[in-house]
């Protein structure tokens, strides 16, 4: 098993460890030493869930750590240490869809005109305003163009985007 990236060790034990809490209030406190001992058949997933969303996560992060929950749970029961897997009906709690609002077109003239065009500076900045405007990039592709990247024949710019894909705007 492919071990996480750092910046998720710290979420990923928060997860666990608040699982572990849930299941100790259920569970006699002699059960949590050993996982081995754990009798998670009667655990129900959504008291998981529920215990997060009472102290106040929100959605996104509430459903990450079901899923490393869910994960681990099945890692247990696939490795033996489990008689049952207890996911199976497990339903991943749903993030609702949030529509970010667009800029108006006085917002978007306003935001052009900041740039002063007599400076070399500001007509670089009126010019990123304009890509990312245009291409909905993110900063951080942005920061990694250079001249390679841009292919003027084509008028299309290559940028690495998350995960070190590369795509085509």
């Amino acid at each position: 098993m492919q071990s996480p990236a750092p910046r998720l060790a710290v979420p990923l034990a928060a997860a666990v460890l608040g699982f572990l809490a849930v299941l100790a209030a259920r569970q006699p406190p002699q059960a949590t030493r050993e996982i081995r001992r754990l009798e998670l058949a009667d655990l129900v997933l959504e008291d998981f869930v529920i215990d997060r969303r009472r102290q106040g996560f929100s959605a996104n992060t509430v459903r990450g750590y079901a899923q490393v929950v869910k994960t681990l749970c099945r890692f247990a029961h696939r490795a033996g240490y489990v008689p049952e897997n207890i996911t199976v009906g497990f339903q991943m709690p749903r993030v609702p869809k949030t529509i970010l609002p667009t800029f108006s077109d006085g917002q978007l003239e306003a935001l052009l005109k900041v740039p002063d065009l007599r400076t070399w500076v500001g007509t670089r900045d009126r010019a990123i305003l304009l890509v990312l405007l245009d291409t909905l990039m993110r900063v951080s592709e942005l920061r990694g163009l250079n001249g390679e990247d841009l292919d003027l024949d084509e008028g299309m710019l290559r940028v690495m985007g998350k995960g070190e894909k590369a795509r085509q705007l």
